[in-house]
């Protein structure tokens, strides 16, 4: 069964998206970069961003990205940090910050893709 959303781009059928749950053809990892408080000194959040498997630069991984990969790599972009954070910060009040595509929307589900 199809779940269509209100933009009716959604490619989950049975609870299975062909565009999201196939994994990405190439590594990354996500660094994060500490937001200090200079009043405080002390570490308010974390940025988060994207890296090679080997701490190598953005633009070697976001230069992989194809236009028919660019929403499973938000999508990954969401949930690795997530993962990698829940890792490193278990039982912490971290609060990582993540920046994603401005057209996706928080669940695979509910993305679409801009007119082309």
């Amino acid at each position: 069964m199809r779940q269509e959303t209100l933009m009716g781009h959604c490619a989950r059928v049975d609870s299975h998206c062909g565009r999201c749950d196939i994994p990405l053809p190439f590594d990354f990892t996500m660094a994060f970069q500490p937001i200090v408080d200079i009043e405080s000194t002390r570490i308010v959040t974390y940025e988060v961003l994207v890296r090679g498997p080997g701490g190598e630069s953005a633009y070697s991984v976001i230069s992989k990205v194809t236009d028919d990969l660019i929403y499973r790599f938000d999508q990954a972009c969401r949930s690795k940090p997530i993962e990698l954070a829940s890792r490193r910060w278990s039982g912490s009040s971290c609060r990582p910050g993540c920046n994603g595509c401005p057209a996706a929307s928080a669940t695979p589900s509910e993305s679409s893709e801009p007119p082309r």
